[in-house]
């Protein structure tokens, strides 16, 4: 082989050395942000399943309240009828009172 020739193979491999060193280098860069990616993915993961048992808990708690609000709803309906009841009765006996007078 000629000189001329080898000096070109020669600069050709340090060219291909170097850009393997560069992909080696962006290899290794883009292993550190998966890693960097990861922590972040599993902290949100940890954050979704922390809020989704917060909602769970809170559903239940205002599926309890929801539950005696609609007791005391049908406790006042029926006191509320009751009263009605009791001042209809006092309205007819002042009624025949006022009558009989």
């Amino acid at each position: 082989m000629s000189e001329e020739r080898l000096g070109r193979i020669e600069a050709h491999m340090e060219q291909l050395i170097q850009m393997v060193a560069k992909s080696n280098q962006i290899v290794m860069e883009n292993q550190q942000l998966v890693q960097e990616n990861n922590k972040i993915v599993q902290q949100n993961t940890n954050m979704v399943k922390e809020l989704t048992e917060e909602v769970r808990r809170d559903r239940e708690v205002n599926e309890a309240r929801h539950k005696e609000l609609l007791k005391e709803i049908r406790n006042n309906a029926y006191d509320i009828d009751y009263l009605r009841n009791v001042v209809s009765k006092h309205d007819m006996e002042l009624h025949k009172f006022r009558v009989s007078q």
